[in-house]
């Protein structure tokens, strides 16, 4: 099930936009800027959208800019959920060949230990993570090795080992916390359906009028 959700490296094309991370302001400021001096008038806002009255519409605060506003907030809430769970390498690299081009090198055998622990103990990655160690792992079986062979045949494999365990850890990493992932997919679009209705409002008031005009 938590495959089907979209994946972190999907996610980051958005996360990482600095005008989005910025929106982690925009519930306080826009509180404070939007609603200080409305405060009083809240309440006959809440019953318009109730739709027990409209008679106050024009003194209450502007709908497209309270759609704005908590379009920004859901953008807001779907960042903070995305920069709080999302790992560091899919943030980071955003692809498993460049997560093991940049560190691959780096990670030495200490630090390989809680890794392959980790896709051990995962059920959906311990039996490719088997494939991988029973594909590359030399077959020393020949009674003509040689020592020095036998030493490259290690080396090799040790490289190969490593470059597949970190594929699949990242693609471990990009599945990760599924429910995070969906309430991050699920603020992103709330915020972008959000601020995309004005957008289109205008553009059709705009488009009307140079029709008018012509």
């Amino acid at each position: 099930m938590s495959a089907k959700f979209p994946k972190w490296s999907l996610l980051r094309t958005v996360g990482n936009l600095t005008a989005v991370r910025l929106t982690v302001l925009i519930p306080l400021v826009g509180y404070l800027i939007i609603f200080n001096e409305n405060v009083v008038k809240y309440l006959d806002l809440a019953k318009e959208f109730a739709g027990i009255s409209n008679q106050h519409f024009a003194s209450g605060i502007s709908p497209k800019l309270l759609l704005i506003y908590f379009g920004l907030c859901a953008l807001a809430a779907g960042s903070a959920i995305f920069s709080i769970w999302c790992p560091a390498e899919v943030k980071h690299y955003g692809t498993s060949a460049a997560y093991v081009g940049g560190d691959g090198h780096n990670i030495g055998d200490f630090a390989f230990e809680p890794i392959e622990t980790r896709l051990r103990n995962s059920a959906n990655y311990t039996k490719e993570y088997q494939r991988i160690r029973d594909r590359y792992e030399p077959k020393l079986l020949s009674i003509d090795y040689t020592i020095e062979q036998k030493r490259e045949d290690m080396v090799e494999a040790k490289v190969q080992i490593n470059n597949g365990i970190l594929h699949l850890y990242f693609a471990y990493l990009d599945n990760s916390h599924p429910i995070p992932r969906l309430l991050t997919a699920i603020f992103f679009a709330i915020g972008f359906i959000a601020l995309a209705v004005p957008s289109a409002q205008v553009f059709l008031k705009v488009t009307q009028l140079l029709i008018s005009s012509v």
